[in-house]
């Protein structure tokens, strides 16, 4: 991939997944959830958006572990945004 582009894949990355996860984590905490819970759902979330900024740069680097950071990073990012945007949905729409 040339520089150019990986460079565009970071910035756009770099500046709208930490925006949504930041969203993501502020509704999370509005929710009734264990204070411990809330604090692993955000941590994964974190770990999955910073290690789906890094991963272009290994797969670039031709780290053997690239593409398998990059698939980890999409699991991590979906079950966590998943789950901080169900739960409040979720205490909002019950009765």
């Amino acid at each position: 991939m040339p520089r150019r582009k990986l460079l565009e894949i970071t910035h756009f990355r770099l500046f709208s997944m930490p925006v949504y996860l930041l969203i993501q984590s502020h509704m999370h905490m509005l929710s009734r959830a264990r204070e411990r819970s809330k604090a692993m759902w955000i941590t994964l979330g974190s770990v999955g958006t910073l290690l789906h900024v890094a991963a272009p740069w290994l797969v670039a680097y031709r780290c053997v572990a690239g593409v398998g950071v990059y698939a980890l990073s999409g699991l991590l990012m979906l079950l966590s945004y998943a789950w901080m945007s169900v739960v409040p949905l979720w205490e909002m729409w019950r009765r």
